[in-house]
């Protein structure tokens, strides 16, 4: 069950500590279904959100599977909140090339 699921697991729990602290803005440094959900969670409240990314494979789509420890879940869920993401810090220009082409970001 675990890789299946991967971090949606979690996806609840990391939900209701977000109400709980009702954070202005959310900061996650991990590319993953926690992407997703913070995403979620700043597009339904209407806070902020900077997605922070620390490799290339976190901004490919059809190679990151191959690379990366990941389920498909948590491959949508964290595409889905790059797109929610209001900031993104790249570290590299390939990055900003890989943003641009994968999520016209």
């Amino acid at each position: 069950m675990g890789k299946a699921l991967g971090q949606v697991f979690n996806s609840f729990s990391l939900y209701r500590i977000l109400r709980k602290i009702d954070p202005d803005v959310i900061y996650p440094r991990v590319a993953g279904g926690y992407t997703g959900d913070c995403g979620f969670y700043a597009k339904e409240h209407k806070k902020k959100m900077i997605f922070h990314i620390a490799h290339e494979h976190d901004v490919k789509l059809a190679e990151e599977k191959k690379h990366r420890n990941i389920s498909a879940l948590d491959v949508w869920l964290k595409n889905k909140g790059i797109t929610y993401a209001d900031v993104i810090i790249a570290q590299t220009q390939n990055q900003v090339e890989l943003l641009n082409k994968y999520f016209n970001k």
